[in-house]
Order: structure tokens, then C-alpha cells, then sequence
């Protein structure tokens, strides 16, 4: 009945929470482990949009023609550590994405953008449209092909938890 639906719905927020938590670690691990360099045309782009992100918040979706037109350098101190980071996970996962020959096809993107059209109640071909138009179907793909690596990376993180504790269990 509508209990259990619920209860199901619920489980799934909260394993794809503890995905993302597992997903931020071993991001921050990768970031540590190569510490890249990110061209600065990247950082810049970064910095501005968490520094956007950052008014949004604190000015209730506010913001001023001033905050589009912000010099990054001004953002580094403030943003620079955790923008830096973010540009470099980015581009670590691509490069994994390449070396695994991981890609997202038109197939999946199309399927992507009905679902978010019926969570909307949005004509799909209108929403692909608007999102082709905004950027956003650039996102869209990234974070699709970012989920995938994600999962190749911890399908074989779990082979190696399972070969590890079968070599315990043997011994």
C-alpha cells in the first residue's frame, strides 16, 4: 500500500545520501592523490559560479547585474580552495571516463530529460529545448557520465573489499 511505497521512496533517498557521501570521499581521495594541474580559464569559471551559488543562498535567490560581473581574482581567497578542488575532481573523473572508454549516449541523455520533464510536468521536447538553449543539457550529460564513473570506480572498490575479505576469511 502507500506505507510501503513510502518506505521504499525513503530507503532510496537515503542510500543515494550515503552514495554521495561515498561518492564526495573518494572524490576528495582522488583530489589528494593527484593534485592536477586546472587551466585557470576553468578555476575562473568555478570560482564564479560557487560564488553565485554562495549569494543565491545568503540573498533568498537575489542576485545583482554586480554579482554576474564579479572579477574572479577578487573570489580566490575566499572560494579558490574549494573551487580549485571541485575543478579538479571534475577532470580527474573525465580522465577516468576516457581511460574506461565510459560515455553517455544521446539515448540515455533523452531518457534523462523525459524523467525530469514528468517530475515537472514539463513537455520533454520543450524541456530539451529550453535546456539546449540555457546550457544546462551540458550539465545534464556531465553529471550522467559523472555517475557512471562513480559507479565503475565503486563496483571495483567492492570487488577489491570482496577479494580483501576472502583472503581474511581463507587464512
Amino acid at each position: 500500500g502507500q506505507r510501503t511505497k513510502l518506505g521504499q521512496e525513503l530507503e532510496q533517498v537515503s542510500r543515494q545520501r550515503a552514495d554521495a557521501v561515498v561518492q564526495q570521499e573518494i572524490l576528495k581521495q582522488l583530489v589528494a592523490a593527484h593534485p592536477i594541474e586546472v587551466p585557470e580559464v576553468l578555476l575562473n569559471e568555478e570560482l564564479r559560479r560557487v560564488y553565485l551559488q554562495h549569494k543565491r543562498q545568503e540573498n533568498a535567490g537575489q542576485l545583482t547585474e554586480a554579482d554576474y560581473y564579479v572579477a574572479p581574482e577578487s573570489l580566490r581567497e575566499s572560494f579558490g580552495e574549494q573551487a580549485l578542488e571541485s575543478v579538479r575532481g571534475q577532470l580527474i573523473l573525465r580522465h577516468i571516463a576516457a581511460a574506461a572508454e565510459i560515455t553517455v549516449d544521446a539515448t540515455e541523455v533523452e531518457a534523462e530529460v523525459a524523467a525530469l520533464a514528468a517530475r515537472t510536468a514539463q513537455n520533454p521536447e520543450a524541456l530539451k529545448r529550453t535546456m539546449e538553449r540555457n546550457g544546462t543539457m551540458g550539465v545534464l550529460e556531465a553529471s550522467l557520465l559523472e555517475a557512471k564513473v562513480f559507479a565503475k570506480i565503486m563496483a571495483d572498490m567492492h570487488i577489491t573489499d570482496t577479494i580483501v575479505s576472502e583472503d581474511t576469511a581463507v587464512s
